[in-house]
């Protein structure tokens, strides 16, 4: 998990420092950069981060679950395998 965090941390950093080197103008000007298609920068971005890392999140807690129920399945039959 700290390996998850520290990969996060530097993908966030390098993030920022693209909204950083970009005016306002540039991130939010559609069709500013043809790789973007019809939209923005900034709109890109939002999808390519903060969506991606609610959905990261919640699938994270997901596994985290699902792995705290296996345990305790395992526990309490030490000879079931899942």
């Amino acid at each position: 998990m700290e390996d998850a965090r520290k990969i996060l941390g530097e993908s966030f950093a390098s993030v920022q420092k693209v909204i950083r080197n970009h005016t306002e103008g540039e991130l939010f000007e559609k069709k500013k950069y043809k790789w973007t298609g019809s939209t923005s920068l900034a709109t890109y971005l939002i999808s390519a981060t903060s969506s991606h890392y609610d959905w990261a999140y919640k699938l994270i807690n997901k596994c985290k679950k699902e792995i705290t129920i296996e345990l305790a399945i395992n526990q309490r039959n030490p000879g079931f395998a899942t």
